[in-house]
């Protein structure tokens, strides 16, 4: 090829080359722009980062929206909105944490210890965060040779757990409680939460709550504000009263001598619900007072202490 034919070829090679990319270029760039672009995160706090098992973590997430959900432990939490919380705000106005959506993360006290993922969504948008699972201390196993749990015994208290987790899963979405627990009783603790309790047979179960010993008829009050979920006798619990205070949050009162409400009430925090006794599987009489997060029973010592947000 001569100079002159090498010099029109680079000439024309050099005008196809812009007049390609002329005529693509607004093409190549729609197609950029069409590509779904990344959602931007948002803000998302968890307190405590590390939980012992057998509590709680609160996890709050600054948005606009109402709801959203949290993936962890192999579970689904909702995201609920904060009490008096709108999901509307002002231009140019950052949402608060005040003004954001809250979840309540229980944690077993069979969840292995180590370090969890936890992953938030709120409207197409994730956050993903680390939960750490501490080991809890191991009470000392409590002995109850004289209540002997058989066959039929043990079939019994089965299904009363299956008409606990049924009341349990039903929960309103406004959070009724307002500030601290107050403690239903004032008594002797006989038995803490997460006990082994073995009984007469070699059954055995971990206690799911906190017993106060105080004498027959003592006066038992709401630990919150709340909604009776359940008022009445079950086999293993004796007369029992569930309140449901919002957000998937209970409390359980066991083994009364009298039931002082009915299930559809509103009750408030310190109003008196029942009085102790021993109905039930129960040596002596006492209440039995336990905490829940969804259907996870929780050390309800810690609801008292830390109080709910």
């Amino acid at each position: 090829m001569g100079a002159k034919n090498a010099a029109d070829f680079r000439h024309h090679a050099s005008a196809g080359t812009v007049i390609y990319g002329g005529v693509f270029a607004p093409f190549c760039l729609a197609v950029l722009l069409a590509r779904p672009v990344p959602a931007s995160p948002f803000p998302v706090t968890v307190e405590p980062a590390s939980v012992r098992q057998g509590s709680y973590a609160v996890v709050m997430a600054v948005v606009a929206e109402d709801s959203g959900t949290v993936g962890v432990l192999d579970r689904t939490f909702p995201l609920y909105r904060v009490n008096g919380a709108s999901a509307s705000r002002n231009a140019g106005e950052t949402p608060s944490l005040r003004g954001g959506l809250r979840a309540l993360i229980p944690v077993p006290l069979a969840t292995p210890p180590g370090r969890k993922e936890m992953v938030v969504r709120v409207s197409g948008r994730t956050v993903r965060l680390t939960l750490v699972v501490e080991r809890r201390a191991g009470e000392k196993p409590q002995k109850l040779s004289s209540l002997t749990v058989d066959d039929k015994r043990a079939m019994a208290m089965k299904e009363d757990r299956g008409e606990m987790l049924a009341v349990l899963k039903k929960t309103g979405g406004t959070a009724l409680w307002t500030g601290p627990l107050r403690v239903p009783i004032m008594g002797r603790i006989s038995a803490v939460f997460g006990q082994k309790r073995v009984y007469g047979g070699g059954a055995s179960w971990f206690h799911s709550g906190v017993d106060f010993a105080m004498p027959k008829g003592w006066p038992i009050m709401a630990a919150a504000p709340g909604r009776v979920a359940m008022a009445g006798m079950v086999s293993s619990y004796g007369n029992c009263v569930v309140l449901d205070h919002g957000q998937t949050v209970h409390t359980v009162y066991m083994h009364m001598s009298k039931l002082l409400v009915k299930a559809g009430e509103r009750v408030n925090e310190g109003q008196i619900i029942g009085l102790v006794g021993d109905t039930g599987l129960a040596l002596g009489p006492h209440l039995h007072f336990s905490a829940y997060i969804t259907t996870v029973p929780v050390d309800p010592l810690e609801f008292l202490e830390r109080g709910l947000p």
